[in-house]
């Protein structure tokens, strides 16, 4: 029992000097979090970029069914979208898609976001 307490009473104590040298040290003026520490949320934060880069609907392979879930794009606009790249190819470029019978300045603004080109 007396080994129990003993132990319980060093790990406090040890747990109790580490959070002591930790925060004498962050509010050092000379101290420097390691570079390791930064690096998983620089990762983080590219990963989230490609992530919404990914998830950008790619108009030259998309679906209706994709398509409709564009803001502004319902059943019938999605199939002039198909038709055109049907008779036209591949789009090159997002603005390409203003070609569309249909798709005017103000629906490509709403769309520029949630689309692209691969």
């Amino acid at each position: 029992m007396k080994d129990a307490v003993y132990h319980a009473v060093l790990g406090a104590a040890l747990a109790l000097g580490i959070a002591v040298v930790g925060l004498t040290a962050a509010s050092s003026p000379d101290f420097r979090f390691p570079e390791a520490v930064f690096k998983p949320y620089e990762q983080a934060e590219v990963s989230a970029a490609e992530t919404m880069a990914r998830q950008r609907i790619d108009i030259n392979t998309a679906s209706a069914a994709e398509l409709e879930t564009l803001p502004g794009i319902g059943p019938k606009l999605a199939e002039e979208i198909i038709d055109y790249r049907k008779a036209h190819g591949r789009f090159k470029s997002r603005k390409d898609l203003m070609q569309v019978k249909g798709i005017g300045e103000k629906t490509y603004e709403k769309l520029e976001d949630f689309i692209r080109v691969g």
